[in-house]
């Protein structure tokens, strides 16, 4: 089977989007061969679609497991500006979304830079290991550390809260997003499980889970409106948040994007 694919890096957690159509009930057992070592060595995928309403929406993007993911809708955005640079506006569907999501691009340096904004609610539960930030489409528990946990002990605390929490386990896609935060310089680590794939990734780069370490922020001290948060990657995203009222806000999150490749990959036909 030869799928038109392209991977992506959006400052970190590499992504591929799947071009060619794949019917749904074999989008798990494809992005998880495509992830592999053996072909693109990637921390998510995404499946590239045509809009339901081609009136708000030039495509739509249906994640591995349902969910919303900020960083593969950037890596939409720009994956569309490299191919027309006239697509400095574009108006993403998404699965895990209701709406529309805006994304500008732009080129600097030599490397795209993709911002993405989206409305969020105030939303958020306090539970005894932090905070959980719900989001349209997933959610993550947010929590202030002084010092990183060690990845073995994070991931088997983790698994153990969405086992024993019905908030978590009913989700298509939930992180665990702890952070330090050292004067200006915000640093994280983010966890994230996708459900259908069964799938618990420490990703390079986490966009969805930075908006909601800035919302856990901005709603402690509201003068906390703009934040830099150092990715595992070694790059920053910039995110600001805008009051809108109701208990809302706008958030927009930018970083560089790079084109890492597009192309044609064979899998085995008998998935």
């Amino acid at each position: 089977m030869d799928l038109k694919v392209a991977k992506v890096l959006p400052g970190g957690n590499s992504t591929i989007i799947v071009e060619s159509e794949i019917e749904p009930g074999l989008r798990a057992k494809v992005s998880n061969i495509l992830m592999g070592a053996d072909y693109l060595c990637a921390e998510q995928v995404g499946f590239l679609r045509s809009p339901i309403d081609p009136q708000k929406a030039e495509a739509r993007l249906e994640m591995m497991g349902g969910e919303l993911c900020i960083n593969a809708l950037r890596s939409t955005a720009a994956l569309l500006y490299s191919k027309d640079v006239s697509k400095t506006n574009v108006r993403l569907e998404s699965s895990g979304f209701s709406g529309t999501l805006e994304c500008t691009n732009e080129t600097k340096d030599d490397r795209i830079e993709t911002s993405i904004q989206l409305s969020c609610p105030l939303n958020f539960t306090e539970k005894p290991y932090g905070t959980l930030v719900q989001l349209e489409g997933i959610a993550h528990l947010v929590h202030k550390v002084q010092s990183m946990p060690e990845k073995k002990s994070a991931e088997e605390e983790f698994r153990s809260l969405i086992e024993k929490d019905g908030d978590l386990s009913a989700l298509p896609a939930c992180g665990f997003m702890p952070y330090i935060e050292d004067g200006t310089v915000v640093t994280f680590m983010p966890l994230v499980y996708v459900r259908d794939t069964d799938s618990m990734i420490f990703e390079t780069g986490c966009g969805s889970g930075s908006i909601a370490v800035a919302l856990t922020r901005y709603n402690s001290n509201k003068e906390n409106n703009a934040v830099s948060i150092l990715q595992p990657s070694g790059e920053n995203y910039s995110i600001e948040i805008v009051d809108e009222g109701d208990n809302t806000v706008l958030a927009r999150l930018s970083s560089a994007v790079s084109m890492i490749f597009t192309g044609t990959v064979s899998i085995p036909s008998s998935l």
